[in-house]
């Protein structure tokens, strides 16, 4: 036997809705979806570097049956967000070379641009201290 709850999520842009069947137990399943929720941001901190917004919880409420699941008005939004983080050498702090207001303007350099000639000893300056140096970009 199976319960069908909508679990609502929200990220620092948006908040959304999904529906999920699990098999009943006894158990709390605010704790469950929010376990489920914790192994998910561990795997994109993991895979993707801890720069992503988290989804968090924000309720679990179980459909009952012969009620028709509410539909969202809208698709929820999907938010890029990249960043090129590196170790400063001279300031020794970790920084988003992003944050170089004339980065894409001054390079030619794809978006996740990797082991290419463009990518190799890209003279970059660091946002913080102004240190100039060299870096090898790498997705």
């Amino acid at each position: 036997m199976q319960k069908t709850f909508n679990v609502t999520l929200k990220d620092k842009d948006s908040e959304w809705t999904n529906q999920y069947s699990v098999d009943t137990y006894e158990i709390d399943y605010t704790v469950y979806f929010q376990n489920m929720i914790n192994r998910w941001n561990e795997q994109w901190e993991s895979r993707y570097g801890n720069n992503l917004g988290f989804s968090t919880l924000v309720r679990v409420e179980e459909v009952k049956e012969g009620k028709e699941p509410e539909k969202p008005e809208a698709n929820p939004i999907a938010t890029w967000s990249i960043s090129l983080d590196v170790f400063c050498p001279a300031c020794k702090e970790d920084v988003d070379l992003l944050d170089c207001e004339d980065f894409w303007e001054v390079r030619k350099l794809s978006a996740c641009e990797t082991h290419t000639e463009r990518s190799r000893d890209v003279e970059v300056v660091c946002p913080k201290c102004h240190h100039e140096f060299k870096v090898d970009l790498e997705f």
